[in-house]
């Protein structure tokens, strides 16, 4: 499992586009792209570099009715995804 404290972002050459259905990513190099539902789109909107892991835990459980392992669960699995597409970049301490 992401520890708490975990930070990331989406990475620098990967642009983000709204969709009715959620959020698309676009790796510019690779030419990678990944479809997010609103779920996945409300964590990936939050990988800002300096908001850490548990804080988007907590603000999803508030807004999604699911239980909290189910979605720790969830979003380490996106995350793990992300960053192996090169999507995302985990922020060193």
């Amino acid at each position: 499992m992401t520890g708490e404290r975990a930070r990331f972002r989406v990475a620098a050459d990967v642009v983000t586009r709204e969709t009715p259905d959620g959020l698309l990513l676009v790796h510019l190099d690779t030419g990678a792209a990944w479809g997010l539902d609103d779920v996945g789109a409300e964590v990936c909107r939050r990988l800002d570099g300096m908001t850490d892991i548990g804080t988007i835990r907590a603000a999803l459980q508030d807004l999604y009715d699911v239980a909290a392992d189910v979605l720790a669960r969830d979003i380490d699995t996106l995350l793990d995804e992300l960053q192996g597409a090169g999507l995302v970049e985990r922020v060193n301490d």
